[in-house]
């Protein structure tokens, strides 16, 4: 409702913009709670959570009454409503952008998950005699994030949305190449490097940057 169909891009752009700032809390959370025992890493979650609902309440209704103003007058300048057909059509290729979003979580998720034990087990995170612990690993993924977006923003003004959720899902693909690496260290009876979990990250953020928020931004044009 914010965008008109002619201002696709910066419906992408405040996509991005949206998921960076989220990425800003992500960040700031295992650096916090990394080292502290469960008991108080989940109080200052909670402590967190209060905090943003404070804000919410507090700022609520400015945001709501400028919203309404804005919406109001973006009415004005709308176009027509689509026909029948290009809605059936909509339906569709949000139905598309859906599984192509259920198969990049699958994979994103579940490497995810099996970088946590790789990382915490099966790795040497041993840096000049510091030993980083496994929580801070999770700071690679929004740090990236938060330092991509500008760039993504720049390179791929001109790209279109979907052969930016192509190009990403490669690339979520290729982010694997280094945990692959990393096993077979394992299956040779070494330590995985700590650089590899730190190059898979980095790099499986670059796809999820192209498929995600776009991947969101484009259901809302079409639905």
């Amino acid at each position: 409702k914010l965008y008109t169909s002619s201002e696709n891009e910066k419906r992408n752009r405040g996509y991005l913009i949206y998921y960076q700032f989220i990425n800003i809390g992500a960040a700031i959370g295992p650096l916090i709670c990394g080292r502290l025992p469960y008991s108080k890493a989940f109080s200052v979650a909670a402590l967190g959570m209060f905090i943003a609902q404070i804000i919410y309440i507090l700022t609520g209704s400015f945001v709501k009454t400028n919203e309404e103003k804005f919406l109001s007058n973006n009415r004005q300048h709308s176009e027509p409503i689509n026909s029948n057909k290009h809605k059936d059509e909509n339906i569709y290729i949000s139905i598309f952008l859906c599984v192509l979003i259920f198969f990049f979580f699958t994979t994103f998720e579940q490497v995810s998950a099996l970088t946590n034990i790789l990382v915490t087990d099966r790795t040497d995170r041993t840096i000049f005699g510091f030993e980083i612990p496994p929580a801070w690993y999770q700071v690679v993924n929004p740090v990236s994030i938060i330092l991509f977006v500008p760039i993504i923003n720049y390179f791929t003004s001109n790209v279109r949305s979907l052969q930016k959720i192509g190009v990403g899902i490669v690339i979520t693909a290729i982010s694997n190449l280094p945990l692959v690496y990393g096993c077979h260290l394992n299956n040779c009876g070494l330590l995985s490097y700590w650089y590899l979990a730190v190059l898979n990250q980095i790099i499986i953020t670059v796809g999820e940057l192209l498929v995600v928020p776009i991947s969101f931004a484009a259901i809302s044009r079409y639905t």
